[in-house]
C-alpha cells in the first residue's frame, strides 16, 4: 500500500520500484496496493471536510493527520510488519 512507503530508504524503494517493473504479477500487485492506499488516503481527506470551514484550514488538519499517522506507522508499524512475517 501507499502506506508502506515509510517503511523503506528512499534508496531500497527506488530499487523495488525498477525490480518490481520487470515482473507483471509484481508491478499489478503494487499498482494494486498503491491504489488502496491512495483511496484510503482521499476517504481520510473526506472524513475530515466536516471538521474544516475553509479549504486553508482543511490543509493544516489534513497535514497534521497525515503526520500524525506516519508517526504511529513509525512507532508500530515495524513490529507488525515482523509479526505478520513471522507468522507468514
Amino acid at each position: 500500500m501507499l502506506w508502506n512507503l515509510t517503511a523503506r530508504s528512499p534508496l531500497h524503494l527506488a530499487r523495488d520500484i525498477i525490480a518490481g517493473t520487470r515482473r507483471l504479477p509484481v508491478f499489478l500487485t503494487g499498482m494494486f496496493h498503491f491504489a488502496v492506499g491512495l483511496l484510503l488516503l482521499l476517504g481520510g481527506g473526506i472524513l475530515l471536510l466536516p471538521l474544516v470551514v475553509r479549504a486553508r484550514d482543511f490543509l493544516i488538519v489534513e497535514t497534521i493527520a497525515l503526520i500524525a499517522a506516519l508517526a504511529v506507522d513509525q512507532l508500530v508499524g515495524p513490529e507488525l510488519r515482523r509479526l505478520r512475517n513471522v507468522s507468514s
